[in-house]
């Protein structure tokens, strides 16, 4: 009897859906609002031009601003996410799921907040469901506990960029992202 049961529990282990974010499995997060300087000189052969952006954004670790939801041999059509907001207030959001990617078909929306985005994770303790269905089934259900730290501010310095892009000078999104790109994310 011991032996059936121990099979039995190594044939459905091998089968474990796992909902997980695609790019990390950690508990803890750290936010960061980075600032730094960046000029840039354009020269593209005929016309030139130098600038000078001042950066400041926010910032997630280990990922930037989004992830994937992942599974392992799971059979969904669609992921929802359940989670509450820093107002106090339960939220959730719907994801197609492609079981051929064994993935969400689109990122979900970690951190960046502006107009149209509202992030699933906030400072402090976040408890995030994952629920996935199958033709209107649940399937899989799966509840995350995630901690964002607060870094305050860090700072990235300052750099000096050459470009043969004339649009380079005249983007600061484009810049700054050069900037944290070069300073791993003034890390």
């Amino acid at each position: 009897m011991k032996l059936s049961l121990i099979i039995l529990s190594a044939i459905f282990s091998c089968y474990s859906y796992a909902l997980n974010f695609e790019n990390t499995v950690q508990n803890t997060y750290e936010a960061a609002t980075l600032i730094g300087g960046v000029g840039i000189k354009c020269d593209n052969g005929s016309n030139q031009a130098v600038k000078a952006f001042g950066c400041k954004t926010r910032h997630l670790y280990p990922v930037r601003f989004e992830d994937f939801i992942v599974g392992q041999n799971l059979e969904a059509d669609k992921i929802v996410v359940s989670y509450t907001d820093e107002k106090g207030r339960k939220k959730s959001k719907t994801l197609r799921y492609d079981m051929t990617s064994q993935r969400t078909k689109k990122s979900l929306n970690l951190w960046q907040k502006n107009l149209r985005k509202k992030p699933v994770l906030h400072t402090g303790k976040n408890i995030i469901k994952m629920s996935a269905y199958f033709k209107g089934r649940l399937v899989e259900e799966k509840t995350h506990e995630i901690f964002v730290e607060d870094l305050g501010q860090v700072s990235c310095g300052s750099q000096m960029f050459i470009s043969r892009e004339m649009s380079d000078c005249f983007s600061a999104a484009r810049a700054c992202e050069k900037l944290y790109q070069l300073t791993n994310f003034c890390r």
